[in-house]
């Protein structure tokens, strides 16, 4: 079962697993669109765009269209640079705007701080986030005296209601793996599925992740050690198979 997002799903599809949909949070608009269009009309006084997942790119590029700004937008980010965590990040970046961007060496919130405070100069870097994301980088800059701004590009928020056909299925043993791909999911999960994800194998994206459920009492049966979708198919594929 796959409690994360479709490209992940898909690549375990091509490999010849049968993938059960079960989303435990949903991405919603911002409350309000003041703080984002702000920072998308005023984007080129700063030194960097940071995406730091799939939906804050989604949700920038959407909101930049809605205004009408979609193409000043890819123009911008031409001149700037762009930052992403995590190669899924970089692809979706690359496939709605075009634009490459600088990936650090890991896909967490500490390897991007440590990357811009490399890139440090006097303008500020511009990050793009959802409304429950990791506080590690704003922390890290801010001890590092890197100016910066974020925005809030997107909520999520828990789903309330699951499939029951699927809990049951959990409950009786038939789905091998359960992937976990954010603490907000981890927490969801929880207190969506329960008991029953003791009856199935948890694959944790992070030792973030990780934390989060050892410390609601559903330690991960791995952990990838690259923390993004390839490393999470990876830690589940015993080595030499594919």
């Amino acid at each position: 079962m796959q409690a994360g997002q479709d490209p992940l799903g898909t690549r375990l599809a091509d490999m010849g697993a049968s993938v059960v949909y079960s989303p435990v949070i949903q991405i919603l608009p911002p409350v309000a669109w003041d703080d984002l269009d702000r920072a998308l009309r005023s984007i080129q006084q700063y030194q960097g765009a940071v995406f730091l997942s799939r939906h804050g790119v989604q949700a920038v590029v959407d909101r930049a269209e809605s205004l009408g700004e979609r193409d000043g937008l890819i123009d911008s980010l031409g001149s700037l640079g762009c930052f992403t965590i995590g190669q899924g990040t970089a692809a979706e970046l690359e496939r709605l705007t075009g634009k490459s961007s600088h990936v650090p060496g890991q896909s967490n919130s500490q390897a991007m701080a440590d990357l811009l405070i490399e890139q440090r100069q006097h303008a500020p870097f511009l990050i793009f986030r959802g409304d429950r994301g990791s506080r590690v980088l704003p922390q890290q800059l801010s001890s590092g005296d890197i100016p910066f701004q974020q925005v809030v590009a997107y909520r999520s928020a828990d789903v309330e209601v699951v499939d029951r056909k699927t809990v049951d299925r959990m409950g009786q043993g038939l789905i091998d793996w359960v992937t976990v791909t954010s603490s907000a999911i981890a927490r969801s999960l929880v207190r969506l599925y329960g008991d029953s994800l003791r009856r199935t194998r948890l694959a944790s994206i992070s030792p973030t992740t990780s934390g989060v459920l050892d410390a609601l009492g559903y330690p991960p049966d791995v952990e990838a050690e690259h923390y993004d979708f390839n490393g999470l198919v990876a830690a589940m594929v015993p080595s030499g198979r594919d």
